[in-house]
């Protein structure tokens, strides 16, 4: 090899290779890139093996502990809604000691409601009384009424503790789409003006809901603590739709209430009716803009004033007030108690217990009250 003349001793020019900045080779950063595409899919790959894990354990869950077809407990009725507080769990059946409750696709109970009704429809609003929770899906004043006039559709969208307010809402968001002919309220005269003023179930002070307040002579809606974390709703999702959850995780908390509920709930409620006006006055705007939304659909409203056992014997002094506050004058108020005692019914003859829950005969009676009321409106022939 020939070295070149190097006069000054120097070391000869030998070429290197380039160095990163850092006083690296270029390769190093590839090398680097590489790794960490390699860590990233092998992350990848392992979710994907635990997802499809997951997915297995849940197939088997499903084939080997299916869920039941018929649910029995009636803490099972409800699911959260971040729009009413609650709701009824849809496509579902139970059966409560032994009266069979289905939940149709909607949400509602019975019967899937037409998109396109071929007659005259009745939609039916309220809490439990309406909906019937002691008596199986053909025992309803609703189902009974339909059967008794096939020229007439009936929708029953009451829910079991829905108060004014969550039933005005059920009105705006589903009813009105429904194109009904009649809205009928069924009011529970014990509950409905303390439901009207609270932001959480009656009976357990637990479940939230909506409501409303008058401010400056406005209904003002309050519904933003039914917003729930994430973490929350994914449980939820997982408590409703995945049977291996509902395998592993045991549903505690379930009536868990205080131990003296009767006593919590009855505190409250006399808490909530203590001034007497302002809560008349909210009871009657909510089912007052029930009746307007009605009127402007083309639709009578009509409101079944339900007694409890205390004040069957005569006529409620609430009802008095309601049917004298300017929000609902001109609205039909059915006094169900004069009405049953005028059909020569005792209280125990048609209530299952003292809140005034229907009993099969309750039902029945109610749902010629029902057609009596509707024939003096025009919309079908009276009862027998």
């Amino acid at each position: 090899m020939t070295l070149s003349h190097n006069p000054q001793g120097l070391e000869p020019q030998v070429p290197r290779t380039p160095v990163a900045a850092e006083g690296r080779p270029h390769s190093e950063p590839r090398r680097r890139s590489r790794r960490r595409g390699a860590e990233i899919g092998l992350a990848l790959l392992s979710i994907l093996a635990f997802a499809s894990a997951l997915a297995l354990a849940e197939k088997l869950a499903r084939r080997w502990f299916p869920a039941p077809d018929i649910r029995t407990s009636i803490d099972e009725l409800h699911t959260y809604s971040e729009v009413y507080g609650w709701e009824l769990r849809k496509a579902q059946r139970f059966d409560f000691d032994g009266h069979k409750t289905t939940i149709n696709a909607k949400g509602y109970r019975g019967p899937e409601v037409p998109s396109q009704k071929a007659h005259r429809r009745v939609l039916v609003l309220g809490d439990s009384i309406s909906f019937g929770v002691d008596v199986s899906d053909d025992q309803t004043f609703s189902h009974l009424l339909q059967t008794k006039r096939s020229d007439l559709e009936v929708a029953n969208l009451a829910v079991p503790g829905y108060g004014p307010d969550q039933q005005l809402i059920k009105l705006e968001r589903e009813g009105i789409a429904l194109v009904p002919d009649v809205v009928i309220v069924g009011a529970c005269l014990s509950n409905d003006l303390a439901d009207a003023t609270l932001g959480t179930f009656l009976y357990d002070d637990r479940h939230p809901k909506p409501f409303y307040r008058l401010e400056a002579g406005r209904l003002v809606k309050y519904d933003s603590h039914l917003e729930l974390p994430w973490r929350s709703r994914l449980t939820l999702f997982l408590t409703e739709h995945s049977r291996l959850y509902q395998i592993v995780v045991s549903p505690r908390g379930r009536g868990d209430g205080p131990k003296s509920a009767t006593d919590h709930w009855l505190y409250r409620r006399k808490a909530a009716l203590k001034d007497r006006a302002p809560v008349v006055e909210l009871t009657a705007r909510l089912w007052g803009r029930m009746a307007e939304l009605s009127r402007d659909a083309g639709a009578s409203f009509v409101i079944l004033a339900f007694p409890e056992d205390d004040s069957y014997a005569s006529r409620s002094p609430w009802l008095d007030e309601l049917a004298a506050s300017p929000p609902l004058r001109g609205v039909t108020i059915v006094d169900m108690g004069q009405r049953l005692r005028d059909k020569g019914f005792a209280f125990e003859n048609v209530a299952a217990d003292t809140l005034g829950h229907l009993s099969p005969s309750g039902h029945q009676v109610t749902a010629d009250i029902v057609q009596d009321v509707l024939a003096e409106k025009g919309f079908a022939t009276s009862a027998n």
